[in-house]
């Protein structure tokens, strides 16, 4: 039985993880509803360009030594991350398409 857990264990722990990313286009949702392009951000965060995805956005800012946090909240369709940069007064909803559209026509 021991054999058993331990192979379990070693079988889920070799599984990847799903990225933030996937294949979805990912924008910023500001706290009126409207969606913005992520490289809207450029004026804010200095040398970022190119960032696309939330989980690119994170890493740019860990690899500049910011402290950042990463919250997903529950959402009926697509996906949503909120991330938080408190030294550079950060607090982003990143959000793909679907669930800015969602959001939109509302």
């Amino acid at each position: 039985m021991k054999y058993v857990t331990s192979i379990i264990i070693l079988v889920i722990s070799l599984i990847p993880l799903p990225s933030h990313a996937g294949d979805d286009e990912w924008y910023l949702m500001s706290r009126h509803g409207t969606c913005s392009k992520i490289d809207c951000l450029e004026r804010k965060v200095e040398d970022m360009t190119g960032i696309e995805t939330p989980d690119e956005f994170i890493e740019f800012m860990r690899k500049k030594g910011y402290d950042v946090d990463v919250v997903r909240p529950r959402v009926l369709r697509g996906n949503a991350l909120k991330v938080v940069v408190s030294e550079k007064n950060l607090s982003l909803l990143f959000v793909t398409k679907d669930l800015c559209k969602e959001i939109v026509e509302k």
